[in-house]
């Protein structure tokens, strides 16, 4: 008997330690503040040449979700891969893009928009004559911007990682590439 009252306390205690940890959970996530970005504003990263520009990060989101817009030069893009943990989508602003996501290949132009749902392999290349850009949302994107912070540092300094340090940096990410 004295068992089973000790149990149903701990028990009890555990609940109310669960129920106050839920409450500052919901707190936290009530503590977002509204953000309004200009259209020269945001964090700029240089990945792989390609500049990224960070609207929202996980940070500001309570690591719900990465917002960046990306700009894409004629002929370049981004390799076969995919991520672990991550779900992605791209809503092309301009340009023209031959986008793969797993076994289908489309053109995306200006108003396409296309979901990757994480383990899904995806690649872009902008095909048109003019620089393309995208609107891309990652969710939850913890990992991209990590990465893209990591490969825009090497860059800055002057010590731009190799394709094949870049994959593994990628992959430490939660990326795999697979094809280059």
């Amino acid at each position: 008997m004295c068992y089973t009252i000790e149990w149903s306390n701990q028990r009890l205690t555990s609940n109310l330690n669960s129920e106050r940890q839920k409450a500052e959970r919901r707190k936290q996530m009530t503590m977002l503040h509204p953000k309004l970005v200009g259209s020269q504003a945001g964090d700029r990263v240089l990945v792989l040449g390609e500049p990224r520009r960070f609207l929202l990060t996980p940070e500001e989101t309570n690591g719900t979700f990465l917002l960046f817009e990306t700009t894409t030069q004629p002929d370049k893009g981004v390799v076969a891969h995919r991520h672990r943990a991550e779900e992605e989508t791209f809503y092309v602003l301009a340009g023209i893009y031959d986008v793969q996501v797993g076994d289908q290949r489309t053109i995306a132009e200006a108003g396409a928009c296309v979901f990757v749902p994480r383990g899904v392999v995806h690649a872009f290349k902008n095909i048109g004559q003019q620089v393309g850009r995208m609107l891309v949302m990652v969710s939850p994107g913890v990992d991209h911007a990590r990465l893209f912070r990591m490969l825009d540092a090497h860059a800055r300094a002057g010590n731009p990682p190799s394709l094949e340090e870049t994959a593994a940096l990628a992959y430490q990410h939660g990326w795999e590439i697979v094809s280059s």
